[in-house]
């Protein structure tokens, strides 16, 4: 593995953490850190180092993501295998505030005031939040308009695609797992949905040819 100035020489160690990687299932964002970093994802997945932890004290992008996730897995989850109406999306809104505020409460120990720039965090999460409330009631409403049904499939639910490694000449299974945010079902399509708080590029949001050939290995877990 060569890594700009650095190279690091492959070892029977290395190489059985990467097999061992592949055949557990690589997640889409190691595969980013690899394309992104080599040597980063060398110390982060081969040797196990992990991530450095620190103390925050204003809430940072990654934290508020972290509570737009926390909260809309809270608002849906009672939802899977059902349909949803306007007025549980009225009922959600009603219950925005008291969420978020637990959400925080819940990453920081409840030893976490808001102040100054966390005030304007909070209202950014608030609003996000509420964006997706939007554009979701639309596409129920808009299914049941049509004379269709969509329902909540799941909440957090692990995708798992199996990968063929002919080209790499390694007599392994190899797989992708993630996550997904929550999967709806309508007329017998699923509609993988992920929260996005960061900047995402268009082109990111798309898929291949060759992705799209692969959507029909993806299966269900949980």
């Amino acid at each position: 593995m060569q890594t700009g100035e650095e190279e690091i020489v492959s070892n029977d160690f290395s190489t059985q953490r990467i097999k061992d990687l592949l055949e557990y299932g690589i997640s889409p964002s190691a595969l980013n850190k690899f394309m992104r970093c080599p040597l980063d994802f060398y110390y982060r997945y081969v040797i196990g180092l992990g991530e450095v932890e620190s103390l925050e004290e204003s809430m940072e992008a990654s934290t508020f993501g972290s509570i737009v996730h926390d909260v809309l897995e809270v608002l849906y989850k009672p939802f899977v295998g059902k349909t949803m109406h306007d007025e549980d999306f009225l009922k959600f809104r009603d219950e925005l505030d008291s969420l978020i505020d637990e959400a925080i409460r819940k990453l920081y120990n409840s030893n976490f005031e808001l102040a100054g720039f966390d005030i304007i965090m909070r209202r950014i999460v608030k609003r996000m939040i509420e964006v997706v409330l939007d554009y979701d009631q639309s596409v129920f409403h808009e299914a049941r308009a049509n004379g269709e049904e969509r329902t909540v499939n799941g909440v957090e639910v692990e995708l798992v695609a199996d990968l063929p490694m002919e080209k790499l000449g390694l007599n392994i299974q190899a797989r992708v797992r993630g996550k997904a945010d929550r999967v709806d079902e309508q007329s017998g399509n699923f509609m993988v949905l992920d929260y996005k708080t960061g900047s995402v590029k268009s082109e990111e949001l798309k898929l291949s040819e060759k992705g799209k050939s692969l959507n029909q290995q993806v299966y269900l877990l949980g």
